[in-house]
């Protein structure tokens, strides 16, 4: 059967095919309400070098390999990305499928999950384990406290962004497949209906038959 004759089937039977679209249509505002929203949290945290106003200050500053951001940047989001790192960060309530990377001196980390909280807390804490493992790293090659490099909060983020594109997606999925099942099923009922007709019109025509042949 080709699509007109589908079409021409549908129209026909439309007092069968509109209950089933409006069953459909519920059907994806239902599934659609049962997606939960999503919420996107992208954060920087800048490689800060502390502060010296002598040179004897800056000759000791120089000693620390950490000072050279764009390497420990690196150093940072490679940490950040081991399992040692996503575990800790799971164990204490945060999403450990976070995205981190570097760029320019800062590590990047972007967080997508079910509650803008829980998005604001994985980042937080994604910051306070590399921040005592960077912290951990200098001191055991013996840099000075004054002397460590940081990872800087000051542009931590303070909301997240709703995505509702997953809900979107969800609900036209299912229409899309109600509406398709609907003229599947409108064309069946059809065709059981012609059926049921054609087999009585045979039965019709065969007791006619028979009544004319004792005749």
């Amino acid at each position: 059967m080709d699509l007109l004759a589908a079409i021409r089937i549908a129209v026909r039977r439309w007092y069968i095919l509109a209950p089933l679209v409006v069953l459909s249509l519920l059907g994806s505002l239902a599934v659609r309400n049962q997606v939960q929203p999503s919420y996107d949290v992208d954060g920087l945290m800048p490689i800060v070098a502390p502060y010296v106003s002598t040179q004897e200050s800056a000759d000791q500053l120089k000693r620390n390999n950490f000072v050279e951001v764009g390497g420990t940047s690196g150093i940072m989001a490679t940490l950040g990305d081991s399992a040692e790192v996503r575990l800790a960060v799971g164990k204490r309530g945060g999403d450990p499928s976070y995205v981190i990377g570097s760029t320019s001196g800062s590590v990047t980390v972007s967080v997508k999950t079910d509650s803008m909280d829980r998005a604001l807390a994985t980042y937080r804490i994604v910051r306070e384990e590399l921040s005592v493992r960077l912290d951990t790293l200098q001191r055991n090659t013996g840099v000075p406290a004054a002397f460590r490099v940081t990872l800087s909060d000051a542009l931590a983020p303070t909301g997240g962004l709703a995505l509702t594109t997953g809900k979107s997606r969800a609900m036209i999925a299912s229409l899309g497949l109600g509406l398709v099942l609907s003229f599947a099923t409108c064309v069946f009922i059809d065709y059981l209906l012609s059926r049921r007709r054609r087999d009585a019109s045979r039965k019709n025509l065969g007791m006619s038959w028979t009544s004319d042949n004792q005749e």
